[in-house]
């Protein structure tokens, strides 16, 4: 506890943990206690992407096959775009 109205606490989400809503249950040494109820969320890691080959192509070809795409936390069927830096789409 850190005071009266803080406290701490470290969990571990295994990397198979199921995704969505948990309850939070406070436990005092009184044995009285108070839930949250959905109070924390797990969610899925966002995908990181640290490589991709063929890294350059030439005007004009339709299409470019990317044929490795290197990184993390890639699930289902991902889509990749490429874009120009600064731009929205």
């Amino acid at each position: 506890m850190t005071d009266a109205t803080h406290a701490t606490a470290r969990v571990r989400l295994a990397d198979d943990a199921v995704l969505g809503a948990r309850d939070v249950t406070v436990t005092t040494g009184a044995e009285t206690a108070d839930t949250l109820y959905g109070g924390f969320t797990v969610e899925m890691a966002a995908p990181a992407v640290t490589g991709i080959s063929p890294s350059s192509g030439v005007t004009g070809t339709n299409p470019v096959n990317v044929t490795n795409l290197a990184g993390s936390n890639f699930y289902g069927t991902p889509l990749v775009k490429l874009k120009r830096p600064g731009t929205r789409t």
